[in-house]
């Protein structure tokens, strides 16, 4: 198969020629060219989905299966548009007629592909099936999608919204330079590990049950760190909520709504409650988002910042695809920009982003790959003696911690052209699969508690892929574990309302919902563990 950054395509090497006549293509567009040849192996497949070939659109390498054979090869990326498979032009053609061309051999498998960025959402997907490459339709919507997965759909189609209207996306992929031979460095013991789930099928982001798909990226260096920044004893001890003595959280208060809170989650009452929160409007239009100067800069084409609310960058007040948030929690603001995960393409407008906001906490919550799929370009220096360098700035990595469950970075920020600094902490949660929920809320809550002890000034930049599920999950935590501390009252529905109306689709799934009432429960039995005995031995005789 044959690779190609931006452009149409042409086999190269022996079989160039015939291809060459069968479609035109500039000397430019034959250098991005990038032949592959694969042996189908006795059992399985190549390891690897397409997307496209609606109304004649391309065919592009969707995910590619971590260990599978695509992936030890890796020259195939993400993104690559398929040309030509075993002398067969499958370049703008259907799912219907180009399954035949890649339906199982014991030929070799030889094709040309062209390299390219991902259109996320493409609703026909061509999926690996063992050794059978077939086209599985998906109707879905954001909802629909997640419903389906309920069903046992298998289908690995994001999930959408209906913001805005659809616009085209692309996300920058590496050069083919370095992939004309395979790579067979790439076959080590982590690659080897067997991955749950890969062998049925692909499954849709709803059901992101992969064990290894929370754990931190085995990629990502460990340098050596300073000193400790924060121990677990400390992270135990801001976790702990003590409410007021006489309050709504104390004493049988707390009990009866622990009873209702069990009642509710058991019942599903709350699954109403948050189907009634799809029939809110829009509350704004997304016009710039949705500029054809500004649709590389979004990561998914559907997901796009309300004009009101969006962050402008710069002093010619630049898009990007983030939002202010901002929650009321009693007499207090808390105070979020909640965005996309940056791409190679707006690294630097982040950057300034968080300078001009003056945002000293940044909170991830996605793996930069999850389950072979691109979530988050890599924004951040990862070692202590080598800045990383953008346009404007120079970051620096101070020190650095690894937990069982998140990772700290202290980052200095250098303006370039004056020289003043600013320091950031950014928190990286490492174990949260994709559109799922954790199984406890546990480490969750840790990690907010210490995201909202050392924040001391501008907003708290959050971020996951696209910005609105975790991103979404974490805002509403927060502010739950903030109106408990206070004594005040919560309504999740009320807090999720006014998160819509500053981004549109906060909070995407009903697991999602669901999980902060969960937060909300298990916070709550926390506090009474810890307090019910003195409780007991307060009450009068």
């Amino acid at each position: 198969m044959a690779a190609q950054k931006g452009c149409l395509s042409k086999a190269m090497s022996e079989g160039g020629g015939k291809f060459r006549r069968r479609l035109s293509v500039t000397s430019e567009q034959e250098s991005c060219i990038l032949q592959v040849e694969f042996q189908k192996p006795e059992r399985g497949g190549l390891g690897f989905s397409l997307v496209g070939g609606v109304n004649g659109s391309t065919l592009r390498v969707k995910e590619i299966c971590s260990g599978s054979l695509a992936q030890l090869d890796g020259r195939l990326r993400v993104g690559d548009i398929l040309l030509e498979v075993n002398g067969i032009i499958v370049s703008g053609l259907s799912h219907s007629k180009s399954s035949p061309s890649i339906s199982p051999s014991p030929e070799p498998l030889r094709g040309n592909t062209a390299e390219g960025s991902p259109d996320i959402t493409t609703d026909t997907v061509v999926k690996e099936d063992l050794a059978t490459l077939q086209p599985i339709g998906n109707e879905g919507t954001r909802r629909e999608s997640h419903e389906s997965s309920e069903k046992g759909s298998r289908n690995c189609t994001p999930t959408r919204q209906k913001c805005c209207p659809p616009l085209c996306v692309s996300d920058m992929l590496q050069d083919a330079s370095d992939r004309t031979q395979p790579q067979h460095s790439h076959q080590d013991k982590s690659v080897k590990k067997k991955v749950k789930g890969h062998s049925d099928g692909w499954s849709s982001d709803d059901n992101d049950d992969d064990e290894d798909s929370s754990k931190p990226s085995a990629q990502e260096p460990k340098p050596l760190t300073g000193p400790p920044i924060v121990s677990e004893e400390e992270l135990s001890s801001l976790a702990l909520i003590s409410p007021s003595r006489h309050g709504r959280y104390s004493g049988s208060r707390v009990k009866a709504l622990i009873q209702i809170l069990q009642h509710q989650l058991d019942q599903q009452e709350l699954v109403k409650e948050f189907m009634a929160l799809e029939h809110l409007k829009p509350s704004d239009n997304c016009l710039v988002g949705k500029a054809p100067e500004n649709r590389e800069k979004n990561r998914y084409r559907d997901i796009l910042p309300y004009d009101k609310t969006r962050v402008p960058v710069g002093e010619t007040q630049e898009y990007i695809n983030a939002s202010y948030i901002r929650m009321q929690v009693g007499p207090e603001e808390f105070f979020y920009i909640s965005c996309q995960g940056p791409l190679p393409g707006t690294l630097d407008s982040f950057w300034q982003m968080v300078w001009e906001s003056r945002s000293d906490v940044i909170a991830m919550m996605t793996e930069e790959v999850e389950r072979g799929r691109v979530k988050c370009h890599k924004y951040w220096p990862d070692r202590l003696d080598m800045p990383l360098d953008t346009p404007r700035y120079q970051l620096s990595l101070e020190n650095f911690q690894i937990q069982d469950y998140f990772q700290i970075k202290i980052i200095k920020m250098v303006e370039k052209e004056t020289g003043d600094t600013h320091m950031v902490r950014h928190l990286k949660f490492t174990t949260w699969p994709d559109h799922g929920t954790p199984h406890s809320s546990e480490q969750l809550v840790r990690f907010i508690r210490y995201m909202r002890a050392v924040h001391k000034q501008g907003p708290i930049t959050v971020h996951c892929s696209a910005g609105i599920g975790r991103a979404g999950v974490l805002i509403c935590t927060d502010v739950i574990l903030g109106l408990i501390e206070r004594d005040l009252s919560i309504n999740v529905s009320d807090i999720v309302k006014e998160m819509r109306q500053q981004r549109y689709g906060m909070i995407q799934t009903k697991e999602q919902y669901l999980f902060c009432y969960k937060v909300w429960l298990e916070v709550l039995q926390s506090i009474l563990l810890l307090h019910g005995n003195r409780w007991q031995q307060e009450k009068p005789l």
